[in-house]
Parts: C-alpha cells; sequence; structure tokens
C-alpha cells in the first residue's frame, strides 16, 4: 500500500504551497519583526524568562514517497534553526530509503525560514538549496556502483505544539527535488529551542 499517490502533480503543488507561505510573511501576522531590533528581548511565561528571538533544533523520522523510483521509503533528519536579527535560517540533513538502517539517498540543506511563534506553538515555513547523493536505481534496486551527485530544491513546512514554551512534538512536510531524485516526506519531530533565559525576578522583562 502506498502512503502518497504517483503523481507529480502533487510535488508540483507542494512547492506551489511553500510558495504561497512565503507570499504571506510580508503580512505581520506571519513575521516576528519588531520595529527595532532588540537582540535582548524577553517574555514571561509561567514564572519564566524566555527570549523572543530564539534559536531552535528539530528532528525526528516519518516516511514519505520517492518518484525516482516510485517507491515508499523511510527517512530521519535533524536541523538547526538560527537567526539574524528578524532573519531566520535552517541548516540540516537528512538520510532516506528503503528502511530504517537501509539508505541509499543523504541530502544537506540550508534554507531561509518564515518562522511566527506564540505560547503554544511555533509554524515555520522553509525553503533553499539542497544538495543530495546516492544511488541511482536500476531494476528495482539501488545500483551501488552508480553513484549520483545533485544540486536540487528543498522546501517545507512545520507546526509544532509546544509541552513547555521551550519544548514540543511536532510534524515536518517536506518535498525535495533535484534531477535524479524528487521526494515528497511526512516527519514526526522533537522541538527543543534555546528561549529559556532563567527565572523571571524583580528586574524588568525587555
Amino acid at each position: 500500500m502506498k502512503i502518497f499517490p504517483r503523481t507529480k502533480p502533487l510535488l508540483k503543488l507542494f512547492f506551489s504551497g511553500v510558495a504561497l507561505l512565503f507570499s504571506l510573511g510580508v503580512n505581520p501576522v506571519y513575521s516576528q519583526k519588531d520595529s527595532v531590533y532588540d537582540r535582548g528581548k524577553q517574555l514571561e511565561h509561567n514564572g519564566n524568562l524566555y527570549k523572543v528571538y530564539n534559536n531552535w533544533i528539530s528532528g525526528g523520522a516519518g516516511y514519505g514517497f520517492s518518484y525516482s523510483p516510485d517507491r515508499d521509503i523511510f527517512h530521519l533528519g535533524l536541523d538547526y534553526n538560527f537567526h539574524i536579527k528578524w532573519h531566520y535560517f535552517r541548516t540540516g540533513f537528512f538520510l532516506s530509503g528503503r528502511r530504517f538502517g537501509d539508505y541509499d539517498n543523504t541530502n544537506f540543506h540550508a534554507c531561509y525560514v518564515l518562522r511566527k511563534e506564540t505560547i503554544k506553538y511555533n509554524f515555520s515555513g522553509f525553503a533553499g538549496p539542497s544538495h543530495s547523493s546516492g544511488f541511482r536505481w536500476t531494476s528495482g534496486k539501488p545500483d551501488y556502483k552508480n553513484v549520483y551527485r545533485e544540486v536540487g530544491l528543498l522546501g517545507g513546512v512545520q507546526a509544532v505544539w509546544k509541552l513547555k514554551y521551550d519544548v514540543g512534538l511536532g510534524l515536518s512536510l517536506i518535498g525535495d527535488w533535484n534531477k535524479y531524485q524528487s521526494m515528497v516526506l511526512l516527519r514526526a519531530d522533537l522541538y527543543l529551542s534555546g528561549a529559556y533565559a532563567g527565572k523571571k525576578s524583580d528586574r524588568n522583562i525587555r
């Protein structure tokens, strides 16, 4: 039973959705930008102080569908998200293959990120270049003598429900395209941010 339909229009629709999310980034509802950047800006929640501008790590595993050739795949990955003033970036990798421990594709990527963070949720959309290396498939199996290395495009969205302000669980929908391999991935993620700044005291919150 296939998890994803064997249709390349689905991949085109996915990247169109990512492009739409980025176009909405001009709306303040989807941004996290003040008129003047204050790297020390904090908020208070449940007696703790948290940085408004913070970095986070997310990673996990899931399943997806590859179009080269058509097949279900398992994948696992890890991403580090960081900011330079108002701007967020994402760098990371994932491994994919027929099953856990049996991988035939390695992907590294660097993306620009749009982020909306609240007390309970963290939403982000990302897109940027990727580099994949792996083995081409022939006769229904990977040919370990036929290696490819190719630059492509990766995009995706992530939604996180927070268990605490800086810890949460989420889902990522990721698409990656290059000359030799195109795929759509759904991943369950653990979210850990560096927002914690200590216990609330009598000092003013910035």
